[in-house]
């Protein structure tokens, strides 16, 4: 009788399989757990100059296997604006990882110039444990030259609530690393608000700290599910290398800035024969009509 019944609960089991009244497997949870947003205030230095950003992202389920987030940034590099967006749109598995495809736009403000900046990318993460391995891999275009830049980060999460994170980035042929943290303070049903620092160092002589908060629109989690389940990362500031690196080696370029010239400027020499260059522009070599991004 034991192995007649043994054949008897297979065959059963096969049956309701094909009538679909069995499931196959465990259904995945969806890509976005459901609509979510956030906002982030932050200070602090690029080059040793003054800075503070406004950014935010809105999160969207697109099906139960996709996601598709907006991302605004809008900030100050001493005194000068700069503002962007972005969108991201993913296949996810909050249990493994994600893939999906990014496109950004961002204008900066060099002071002798603005810079526009376009990127287009893959994105993709790997979820194991308390570990996630992150990156992008695309092309970026506008005001700076033509090429391939590579973001690549690993974070570990010691407790549900703190990321730690290393990063590196390729971009304009020049290297830059990156360090950082953010702990969630508290969350409830509706927000959570978050702190977090950040270090960078690339060629050059880039560098940049920043010190912000950041606010999460949604259900009550903890701050590793929101960053499996809910909103991938804003990347905006990755674009200040790319112009940084670009223009220190004179590859880039943009819309000029008005110049009133007095009459001591009107007996410089003038670039293409029709741009008064200012003295205190007059801080790289290659054109005296391009100031250095952001420091001397």
């Amino acid at each position: 009788m034991g192995k007649l019944g043994d054949w008897r609960r297979a065959g059963a089991l096969a049956l309701a399989v094909m009538m679909g009244t069995a499931p196959l497997a465990a259904e995945a949870a969806p890509a976005v757990s459901g609509k979510n947003g956030k906002i982030e205030a932050s200070g602090g230095t690029i080059n040793d100059e003054e800075s503070g950003f406004i950014e935010g992202a809105y999160t969207m389920p697109w099906g139960e296997e996709h996601g598709l987030q907006f991302d605004a940034s809008v900030g100050s590099v001493d005194g000068d604006l700069t503002y962007g967006g972005a969108v991201h749109l993913f296949q996810r598995d909050p249990s493994s990882g994600l893939v999906g495809v990014y496109a950004s736009y961002h204008n900066i403000d060099t002071g002798a110039f603005d810079v526009a900046i376009g990127r287009a990318a893959l994105e993709g993460e790997y979820y194991s444990g308390r570990w996630t391995l992150s990156g992008m891999f695309g092309a970026e275009f506008g005001d700076i030259s033509k090429g391939v830049f590579t973001i690549a980060e690993v974070s570990v999460y010691p407790i549900d609530n703190l990321r730690l994170y290393l990063g590196h980035h390729f971009t304009q042929g020049d290297e830059m690393g990156k360090l950082g943290a953010e702990w969630q303070v508290t969350s409830n049903a509706n927000t959570g608000v978050a702190m977090f620092l950040e270090g960078r160092d690339g060629a050059n002589g880039y560098d940049s700290v920043f010190l912000g908060l950041r606010m999460y629109f949604g259900d009550n989690k903890t701050l590793i599910r929101r960053h499996r389940e809910d909103d991938p990362q804003i990347r905006m500031q990755e674009d200040f290398f790319a112009v940084d690196a670009a223009c220190g080696d004179g590859s880039c370029s943009g819309t000029p800035a008005p110049v009133v010239a007095t009459e001591e400027e009107d007996e410089q020499p003038t670039s293409g024969g029709s741009t008064v260059c200012p003295t205190f522009i007059s801080t790289i070599a290659y054109d005296p009509c391009i100031e250095f991004m952001y420091g001397e």
